[in-house]
């Protein structure tokens, strides 16, 4: 078995790989509140910038 960690859209559970995984226990749902902060490369549309450093913002992710 991996590990593995998938990032996206809640919607991302009614596809069929996706549900027959979670429905046969190989996958869990996580959850997170809000938006997630990622570090972007330079050509990326920056959200903001920190300490010189580019980032991007997801929301509606889990």
């Amino acid at each position: 078995m991996k590990d593995h960690l998938i990032i996206g859209t809640i919607n991302a559970i009614t596809y069929k790989e996706t549900f027959k995984r979670i429905m046969a226990g190989d996958t869990v749902l996580g959850y997170h509140k809000g938006s997630m902060d990622f570090i972007v490369p330079n050509h990326y549309r920056e959200t903001y910038v920190k300490d010189g450093v580019k980032y991007g913002t997801l929301s509606n992710i889990c």
